[in-house]
C-alpha cells in the first residue's frame, strides 16, 4: 500500500495486489511436482482487495503476471481483438473494486479499457517485454471518498527512449551485478582434454550428451534419487570446446563458468530443473523404442535418447520400428532391465512437460516426481568440475547389433 497526496495536506491510501501465474508450478523453468500450490489469480487477487477495502483502501490496482494479446500489426495504444487468459477469462471474475490491471507473460504489446464484472470501464494493460515500453496509467482519485473516478481514467503506453537520467542507487546495482556476472563468467570450473561435441540434430550419440546425462544422474542422487539418467533430444544445444574462446581468461583445454553454463543446455542462463520420476522397466523400453518413428509414408526418423554411463543396450535395425530393443539387452547397473520394476529417472523438469503427441510422452507419466536443487546447466557445470579434467566419454552406451 501506498499513500500518496491528497492536495489538502493528507494522503490517499492506494492499495496493490500482485498475483504470479498460476501455471507457474507447470512451467520448465519453475516446474515444481509436489510440495507447493498455486491458488488461481482472480481468486488471489480478490481476497486481499477485500483485505485492502477492510483497511480502507478504495483504490486497488492488481499486477498479475498472466497475459494477454492483441490482432497482429496493432498499435501499441490499439485495443484490436484482444486475446488471452486476461481478456477471456480474469478480467472477468477479477473484482470491480480492482481499478485497473497492468498484466505480464505473455510479452503483448496492448492498451485496452474492458468492462470490469459490474459494466464499468477498467484499464487492462501489458507493455511488452524487458522495458521496450512504458505504462502509464493515470488515476484520477476523489479526494473525499478515495474513489477512482473511472470516466476519467487514462492509460498510455509509452515507448522507452532511454534518454532520462538513470536513477544512482538502482544503476549501482546493476553495474554491481553486472560486474559480478562478468567476473563469475571468467572464472575457470573444470579442463577437457577433448573436444566435446554434440550430435547436430540428435541424430546420434554423442560425448557431451552423454556428459550431460551423467551430470543430471549425479545431481539427482544428492537430493531426489535415481538409478539412471536421461537426456532428450533438444536439451544441449552447442558443443563445449578444447580450444581456447575469444576471451582473455580462457585457455586451450579450461572451460569457463560461462561457458558451460550459458548457451549450453536448454534455457541457458536460467535452465529447466532436473527432476526424478518413477518408470517402470516396461516404460523405460518404450522410451527407447520410442527415438524411431515412422511417418505414414514408411520413412523412418531417428532422434538418439542419451542415457547415463551405468546403462548399455542394443538395438536391430533389421527389426521393424517399435520393436528394435529387446528388453532382455538393456542393462541398468549390470543387470537386465525387468518390464515390472521401478527405476528412478532423473532427466529436465521439460522432459517430464512434454505434451501427449511428444516422441517421449510416456515420461510425462512418471510417478514420485521430485524436483533436484539442481537446475540442469548447474549439473552439468558441477559434474564437470567434479571430474575434471573431464575427457570426452565414449559413444558406446547403445550399439547396434551386427
Amino acid at each position: 500500500m501506498r499513500q500518496i497526496d491528497d492536495g489538502a495536506g493528507g494522503t490517499i491510501p492506494v492499495g496493490f495486489v500482485h498475483a504470479t501465474f498460476e501455471g507457474s508450478l507447470r512451467e520448465g523453468m519453475s516446474y515444481t511436482p509436489s510440495g507447493y500450490h498455486a491458488e488461481d489469480e482472480a481468486d488471489a487477487v480478490n481476497r486481499y482487495t477485500e483485505e485492502l477495502r477492510a483497511q480502507g483502501v478504495e483504490t486497488v490496482v492488481a499486477v498479475v503476471h498472466e497475459g494477454f494479446t492483441q490482432q497482429a500489426g496493432s498499435g501499441r495504444n490499439d485495443c484490436r481483438n484482444p486475446s488471452g487468459p486476461v481478456v477471456d477469462d480474469l478480467n472477468a471474475r477479477i473484482s470491480p473494486e480492482v481499478d485497473a490491471i497492468v498484466t505480464g507473460h505473455w510479452h503483448g504489446i496492448v492498451n485496452c479499457v474492458l468492462e470490469d464484472p459490474a459494466g464499468e470501464p477498467r484499464p487492462v494493460v501489458q507493455g511488452g517485454n524487458h522495458g521496450r515500453l512504458v505504462s502509464e496509467i493515470n488515476l484520477f482519485i476523489d479526494p473525499d471518498t478515495g474513489d477512482v473516478l473511472r470516466d476519467r481514467t487514462v492509460s498510455t503506453l509509452h515507448a522507452n527512449t532511454q534518454d532520462v537520467e538513470p536513477d544512482a542507487g538502482t544503476l549501482a546495482i546493476a553495474d554491481h551485478w553486472e560486474q559480478m556476472a562478468a567476473e563469475r563468467g571468467a572464472t575457470k570450473v573444470a579442463e577437457v582434454s577433448a573436444d566435446l561435441p554434440r550430435s547436430a540434430g540428435d541424430v546420434a550419440e554423442s560425448p557431451l550428451a552423454n556428459l550431460t546425462a551423467d551430470a543430471f544422474l549425479a545431481a539427482a542422487r544428492t537430493d531426489v534419487g535415481a538409478d539412471l539418467g536421461l537426456v532428450l533430444p533438444g536439451t544441449v544445444l552447442r558443443d563445449v570446446s578444447y580450444a581456447p574462446s575469444s576471451h582473455p581468461a580462457d585457455a586451450p583445454g579450461t572451460v569457463l563458468f560461462g561457458e558451460v553454463v550459458v548457451g549450453t543446455v536448454v534455457d541457458s542462463g536460467i535452465g529447466h530443473g532436473v527432476v526424478s520420476g518413477d518408470l517402470t522397466g516396461r516404460d523405460l523400453d518404450a522410451l527407447l523404442e520410442s527415438q524411431w518413428q515412422q511417418a505414414a509414408t514408411g520413412a523412418v526418423t531417428h532422434k538418439h535418447l542419451a542415457v547415463s554411463g551405468n546403462v548399455r543396450y542394443t538395438y536391430d535395425l533389421d527389426r521393424p520400428v517399435g520393436s528394435r530393443i529387446d528388453p532382455g539387452d538393456v542393462r541398468i547397473d549390470g543387470r537386465p532391465l525387468r518390464p515390472n520394476a521401478t527405476y528412478r529417472v532423473a532427466s529436465t523438469s521439460g522432459a517430464f512437460l512434454q505434451p501427449g503427441t511428444s516422441q517421449f510422452a510416456d515420461m510425462t507419466h512418471a510417478a514420485g516426481q521430485e524436483r533436484s536443487l539442481f537446475n540442469a546447466n548447474d549439473a552439468l557445470w558441477h559434474h564437470m568440475a567434479d571430474g575434471s579434467p573431464v575427457a570426452p566419454p565414449a559413444t558406446d552406451r547403445s550399439q547396434a547389433r551386427h
